[in-house]
């Protein structure tokens, strides 16, 4: 998963590239030039990075790519607080 420094650590065209993709969906490779302006061969080796990265999936029989990056869950869960709370009120 990818935090909020780690994006500033990606190159400009990977950041480029998987902020598009999550925003679009599935694209192809000729998308994917269109849009960052590179050759079909720049952006395939973008897209095979962010692959490498695991920040992309790649789905050999369209051709496509897919974001792979998720929503991260909170480490503190406020409702186990709140439960904790009603326990400790009830006992009391």
């Amino acid at each position: 998963m990818l935090g909020v420094a780690d994006w500033t650590e990606l190159p400009t065209d990977e950041r480029r590239c998987l902020r598009w993709m999550l925003r679009t969906g599935e694209v192809t490779t000729l998308q994917t030039s269109e849009e960052l302006g590179m050759d079909e061969d720049a952006s395939r080796v973008v897209l095979e990075a962010l692959v490498a990265r695991k920040l992309a999936v790649f789905i050999d029989e369209k051709i496509v790519y897919v974001g792979n990056v998720g929503r991260r869950t909170a480490r503190f869960k406020p409702g186990g607080m709140w439960d904790a709370l009603a326990d400790k009120l009830i006992d009391d």
